[in-house]
């Protein structure tokens, strides 16, 4: 899944992204790549990203905490 891989490469590089980005990141490459809805106005939801947590165990949210 290209998010997961994007997720992941994101984290070797030391760069967190939020649910909320990550969503974000996965509703622009729907309109990129031109996947058809039923709903007119759809986006990933907190639903959505349950999902794939559940499909991709290695990823996991965590809260940044100061050095």
């Amino acid at each position: 899944m290209k998010i997961v891989n994007e997720v992941k490469r994101s984290a070797q590089l030391g760069i967190g992204l939020s649910r909320k980005q990550i969503i974000l990141r996965a509703y622009v490459l729907c309109q990129r790549t031109k996947i058809q809805s039923s709903y007119r106005k759809f986006h990933a939801g907190k639903d959505w990203w349950k999902g794939v947590c559940n499909r991709h165990k290695e990823l996991v949210v965590r809260t940044p905490q100061r050095s």
